[in-house]
């Protein structure tokens, strides 16, 4: 697939076939998905970049949710070492292999794109290498899928969805509202925080879902003891984590920021958006933890919309009326707002939970 991909690679959507130029659907729509995530006030220019990014990435959307699936099979499995060193070893090859297509071999967008993929293979690789040495008890086979359990999965799966719809529907928001508001050096300015919000996330996400087994088994012996004792540790370690990462970034924004981009103007309004925007950190750790919880322990629902506010309504809202209400340049307070009135709704429901019991 990515060979087909570099064989037919045109930026107007077109390619040779048995003497004539022959229009495929596929090359139509990464542009168009890009309109609909807000590129329509944005330059033609980037509009074509973002447009070719998304199509040499999609070559890898097998690997990307493999490498999601995979890590929570493995970790469950007696084998969390190996999960965290995947996903590591993934992020790793993703950072050099970006520095590897962009600067010396001057691939440009497409090297960044199919850098981000490969990424993905190489945590797969790694993951896969659970099944294949026959570790653990999970065997990959061919298993029946009776309709309960499947709906049992799904409701259950709920949650971590919705947190999953948090990166495409704040990078939506944001790319509609900054295209509006400043325009293309807005929209890269996001760019480069959403990798710094990206690489955040997946150290605060792990120690949530690295909790997850044990808040279970202690639901399971009905063990109130053990929950609240790894509910104490998971806030403390999380919160701790996310303050270091926050002075890590308020202390060297700059080093940090120029390791993404050179631009000056970008720079300057990246270094003045980073520690407003960081600040969604510390409360985004603690929703974490706070969501992982009530999903271990079956207390589906409270996870449901804790998910939801965070990642979908609250944070919507937020970034929208936020610049609308106090300016353009407090569109990137939004991201903490939205977490610390989540980190509310959540803490109301563990005193609901307590007052229960």
């Amino acid at each position: 697939m990515l060979i087909l991909l570099f064989i037919c690679r045109c930026p107007y959507g077109f390619f040779t076939f048995g003497g004539r130029t022959v229009k495929i659907l596929l090359f139509y729509l990464p542009s168009g998905i890009a309109r609909l995530c807000g590129s329509g006030k944005i330059s033609p220019s980037m509009l074509g970049m973002a447009s070719e990014y998304l199509f040499y990435y999609t070559a890898f959307s097998v690997p990307m949710m493999m490498s999601n699936c995979l890590s929570v099979f493995v970790r469950n499995d007696g084998s969390p070492a190996l999960a965290f060193w995947g996903m590591c070893a993934g992020a790793a090859a993703n950072i050099f292999l970006d520095w590897l297509f962009i600067f010396p071999l001057r691939m440009g967008i497409v090297g960044a794109a199919v850098a981000s993929g490969l990424g993905q293979v190489a945590a797969v690789a790694i993951l896969a290498s659970h099944f294949l040495r026959k570790r653990g008890e999970l065997r990959l086979r061919k298993v029946p899928a009776p309709l309960p359990l499947a709906k049992k999965i799904m409701i259950r799966g709920i949650p971590e969805a919705a947190s999953q719809f948090n990166t495409p529907v704040t990078a939506l928001c944001y790319n509609l509202v900054l295209a509006d508001r400043i325009g293309d050096m807005g929209i890269s300015t996001f760019s480069v925080l959403s990798f710094i919000f990206s690489l955040a996330n997946a150290v605060l996400s792990g120690v949530a879902q690295g909790l997850q087994p044990l808040w279970g088994d202690a639901y399971g012996k009905q063990d109130e003891s053990g929950i609240k004792y790894y509910l104490r540790r998971g806030i403390l370690l999380n919160f701790v984590l996310s303050v270091l990462i926050y002075v890590f970034l308020f202390t060297f924004d700059l080093p940090v920021i120029r390791f993404f981009n050179q631009d000056v103007e970008l720079v300057e309004m990246a270094s003045a958006a980073l520690p407003v925007f960081a600040l969604s950190f510390p409360p985004m750790a603690l929703n974490l933890i706070l969501t992982a919880m009530f999903f271990s322990t079956k207390r589906t629902d409270q996870a449901d919309i804790i998910a939801f506010c965070r990642g979908v309504a609250v944070k919507a809202l937020c970034i929208f009326y936020v610049p609308f209400l106090f300016g353009a340049n407090a569109v990137w307070f939004s991201a903490a707002l939205s977490e610390m009135i989540t980190l509310a709704i959540a803490a109301a429901f563990y005193r609901f939970r307590k007052a229960e019991r």
